[in-house]
């Protein structure tokens, strides 16, 4: 535990996203608000407005709700990084950008795959090249929940049309990690990564967190989702993701 913190500096510009979500069960169906928004800051000052992605819609059928919600709402944290990532020197991300790669992939599970080879021909043939960072459009997957409707019914609609979803959902993570090497701080408040090994059965935060530790960081260690052996990402997305490698460590900030 290293306890000498570094100088501050102030970054000549940073942008900081995060998202939210709402929603409301009705019989069958799901009303739901999702959100991204991001704040810019220059030389340390907080520019002034904040720049909104939002996207009010309802779900029908009501199966897998939960999980498709969580992922347009990462569709718009991602879009919302992208319209600044290339005019700022970092982007300030709440949660972890790993866990976000590796969650959620219910779809990937679930999915029969003659109905997912379909919904991976409408992604690459169409999704892809009508892609935007559209306010007025923000979620380009639902332009197609009528090709879905073509060859996918009840439950197995609602299995396509989230599993377009997660392929909009990784394509604009894969655009951000691309366009923004070197830019990403992820911070999250809690975690279950064992990376450092502290403990056979505890997670590294909660034995540093009964250490009682003053303000201080650990040594950095690279993690990736390479060690995950049993994750497969779907479509070419297997070999992009994987190839990314992030510095992860703890710290704790003067009170």
């Amino acid at each position: 535990w290293t306890t000498e913190l570094p100088e501050e500096f102030r970054p000549d510009s940073t942008v900081a996203v995060d998202g939210s979500r709402n929603r409301k069960s009705f019989a069958g169906y799901v009303l739901y608000a999702v959100g991204a928004g991001s704040v810019l800051y220059r030389g340390g000052q907080r520019v002034k407005g904040e720049n909104f992605l939002v996207d009010v819609d309802i779900l029908k059928p009501e199966e897998y709700s939960d999980a498709r919600i969580r992922i347009l709402m990462g569709i718009l944290e991602f879009k919302a990084a992208l319209l600044s990532c290339d005019d700022v020197s970092y982007v300030l991300f709440d949660g972890s950008i790993v866990g976000a790669m590796v969650r959620p992939s219910v779809f990937n599970q679930e999915v029969p795959r003659e109905l997912k080879e379909k919904v991976e021909d409408l992604f690459s043939e169409s999704l892809v090249h009508s892609f935007s960072l559209s306010k007025e459009f923000p979620i380009d997957s639902a332009k197609f929940y009528g090709e879905l409707k073509k060859f996918a019914s009840g439950r197995e609609f609602a299995l396509a049309a989230g599993y377009i979803e997660y392929l909009e959902y990784l394509y604009s993570l894969s655009l951000l990690l691309k366009r923004s090497v070197g830019k990403i701080i992820s911070v999250s408040k809690h975690s279950d990564s064992r990376n450092y090994s502290f403990d056979s059965l505890l997670p590294d935060v909660a034995v540093l967190n009964s250490l009682n530790l003053p303000p201080g960081y650990t040594k950095p260690v690279k993690v990736s989702v390479t060690k995950e052996k049993k994750f497969k990402f779907p479509l070419k997305f297997e070999e992009e993701l994987r190839d990314f490698e992030f510095n992860s460590f703890f710290f704790r900030l003067p009170k």
